[in-house]
């Protein structure tokens, strides 16, 4: 997945903050009015080139065209923080959190967060690991048990 610019990621994020369906190129203009300003033919093009490279789809709804996200925001959020981290801190996940911990970027709160949410990432590991360890001693017994009375 490529890495949008700034202006065509704006238009993104005013499809997936939209609590209704389809948005229409004058809907986008007007949810980026404040702080964009940009006319309806540069929100167009916008959507052309999102919609040419798989990030939107089109929408005929009667005389309007309405535009929805083909991909979601955690998509591509995760595509773009893996991008970053692998350029700039080797894919390293402890890399990547060390860069913004130097640069006091990191808050209490993300402190604590890191810390359930890698409490919780153990919690998963063991858990697919006591699995894993429980379906593969039944296959080995049931195959022993099996060779012996064969």
């Amino acid at each position: 997945m490529e890495t949008l610019p700034d202006a065509e990621l704006e238009v993104m994020k005013a499809l997936w903050d939209s609590p209704k369906g389809p948005l229409t190129s004058r809907e986008i203009v007007d949810s980026l009015a404040a702080h964009r300003g940009w006319k309806i033919q540069t929100v167009s093009t916008f959507l052309t080139r999102l919609t040419q490279r798989g990030f939107v789809s089109r929408q005929q709804g009667g005389r309007e065209i309405g535009y929805v996200p083909l991909v979601g925001r955690a998509e591509y959020m995760n595509e773009e923080v893996r991008s970053f981290a692998s350029k700039h801190a080797g894919f390293s996940l402890s890399g990547l959190v060390a860069a913004f911990a130097e640069q006091g970027a990191v808050s209490e709160r993300d402190i604590s967060d890191l810390s359930a949410w890698i409490e919780e990432q153990r919690a998963t590991q063991l858990s697919t690991q006591n699995e894993s360890r429980a379906t593969g001693l039944g296959v080995s017994h049931a195959s022993a048990v099996g060779d012996a009375h064969g």
